[in-house]
């Protein structure tokens, strides 16, 4: 069976709903390319700024209707910082920060200082943002910000802002995103999408700061857990865990011990 297909997308929503699964977080954006290729995908959901595909609109609104029928709920994820499915160096390619995508240096920290307080990106991710929100989903016959099933959207997948530790800038960039999206949908909850790093130790088991995690913890990653949940229009936090790279081990993340 064809990944992606109609029939790859149902066998695999089935499997969640046998397993129990009640929430599931998707991806609602596909900017132009992967890995930052020069290049647009022609399947893009945003091949450049405001340039939308209807039918990978279509098939988006189609995947939302099954998990819908499954009667899973979804977190709608509204954009990437990471370069997978375009990410900043897509952004920062169309508001002109950089000739290419491919010269987006993730660790640069004058260029991602650069994006994040760009307002020509910011205005393209709220532009887009405002699309989505306001879409009307064609198989459904009901507003994304409407939709019921979608019981929260996340702002950016996994922001980070490396090698300044300066968690402000982040900080501010997330409250300005999720301003915008109140102003479009102030009944849907708003999180941050963040990974879990952040600056302090404070308040945080030992488990989790203990050896060989302490670098999660320094603020190298210019990312403050603390300060972007308390985020008044923030209204839930989440963190990703990935026990097969780095902290918690799965054990820990099954006993809750966080």
């Amino acid at each position: 069976m064809e990944k992606w297909s109609p029939g790859w997308v149902d066998a695999r929503l089935n499997a969640l709903t046998a397993t129990g699964v009640e929430v599931v977080r998707i991806f609602l954006f596909y900017d132009g390319s992967t890995r930052c290729a020069e290049l647009p995908d022609p399947n893009a959901i945003q091949s450049a700024p405001g340039v939308y595909n209807e039918d990978a609109l279509k098939a988006m609104d189609r995947a939302i209707k099954k998990i819908k029928d499954r009667n899973i709920r979804i977190i709608g994820t509204l954009t990437n910082f990471q370069d997978a499915n375009g990410g900043a160096c897509r952004y920062a390619f169309w508001a002109g920060l950089v000739a290419s995508p491919g010269q987006f240096n993730y660790n640069d920290s004058a260029m991602v200082r650069g994006y994040y307080q760009s307002a020509a990106v910011k205005n393209l991710i709220k532009n887009y943002f405002s699309t989505i929100l306001n879409r009307v989903n064609t198989a459904t016959g009901v507003a994304y910000k409407n939709e019921p099933s979608i019981i929260a959207w996340e702002i950016v997948n996994e922001p980070e802002a490396p090698l300044f530790n300066n968690p402000v800038i982040l900080r501010d960039w997330l409250r300005e995103m999720a301003q915008h999206i109140k102003s479009i949908d102030p009944s849907h909850l708003v999180g941050t999408g963040e990974a879990g790093f952040d600056n302090t130790i404070i308040g945080y088991s030992a488990y989790l700061t203990g050896p060989g995690s302490q670098w999660a913890f320094n603020g190298e990653k210019g990312v403050s857990f603390t300060l972007n949940t308390q985020i008044p229009e923030i209204d839930f936090a989440s963190i990703h865990p990935y026990p097969m790279f780095w902290f918690p081990t799965l054990d820990q993340v099954r006993a809750g011990e966080l």
